[in-house]
This record gives structure tokens, sequence and C-alpha cells, in this order.
């Protein structure tokens, strides 16, 4: 099985946390959801990375 294939049959849940970034400034932690909100939990990023995941597309120009 391809990597792109485990990809493709994961659960939100399960997805969620691979985009999921973490990033430290000044020994603060800070995490940011794939839609550009920061939040300073992970479990909140990971809750709103499944909630964005689960919308619908919009283009921006």
């Amino acid at each position: 099985m391809r990597n792109i294939d485990r990809l493709r049959v994961m659960s939100l849940e399960e997805l969620a946390p691979y985009l999921v970034h973490r990033t430290v400034i000044d020994k603060s932690q800070f995490w940011r959801s794939p839609n550009g909100f920061i939040f300073r939990n992970e479990e909140d990023a990971i809750e709103n990375c499944i909630h964005w995941l689960d919308g619908e597309y919009h283009k921006e120009n």
C-alpha cells in the first residue's frame, strides 16, 4: 500500500494531528490549524482542524 493510499483511508480524527503544526516562541507553545487559526493547546487545534476538514471547500482568490 502506498502512503497516499493510507492517507485516503484515514478518518478525520486520524488525519487531523498530522496537519496541525506546533510553534515555540519564547518558551510558549502555539498550535496552528491548517485554516490559519492559532491555539494555545493541541487539542483545540486538532478539534478545529477536524471541523475544517469536514467543511465545504471555498475557493479563495
